[in-house]
């Protein structure tokens, strides 16, 4: 483990409050068919449920349902991939486009030395979200290819 890293568990509880759910296949496909596929042009999925948490109570209240339900979930987020893992194959779809809070940056000293910075944020912060909030803060977020 990285020792600049502070991991701590924590009790969450699940909920459903907050969530928006879109109910069928047909409902998903006509008003939402871009969760339906991604970059990999494989094809259109089927879902029969599109979930869109806001936080991680809600994760945790769709997982719980998921699997006394007996249910497969897609995670889905920017759907640029080009393996087609954002293709659901039946069950639910979990977007997690509404989860977009950065959470903290540590920029912190010890002992005098910079250390590495690093950013805690929800899963659907997009990269040019980041690099503006970074800006903000006189810092530069590279992206190296």
């Amino acid at each position: 483990m990285n020792s600049n890293t502070n991991t701590k568990l924590i009790k969450v509880v699940p909920s459903s409050e907050g969530m928006k759910i879109i109910r069928g296949f047909e409902r998903i496909n006509e008003d939402y068919p871009d969760y339906l596929r991604d970059e990999s042009n494989i094809g259109t999925g089927r879902a029969e449920a599109l979930f869109f948490p806001k936080n991680i109570q809600n994760i945790a209240w769709i997982i719980e349902e998921a699997k006394k339900k007996k249910k497969n979930i897609t995670v889905s987020g920017g759907r640029t991939g080009i393996c087609g893992g954002a293709v659901p194959e039946n069950g639910w779809i979990v977007s997690l486009d509404r989860m977009k809070r950065i959470l903290d940056v540590n920029c912190k000293h010890k002992n005098g030395e910079r250390l590495t910075p690093f950013i805690t944020l929800e899963p659907g912060v997009r990269l040019n979200e980041i690099a503006q909030y970074l800006r903000k803060m006189i810092l530069l977020y590279q992206i190296v290819v």
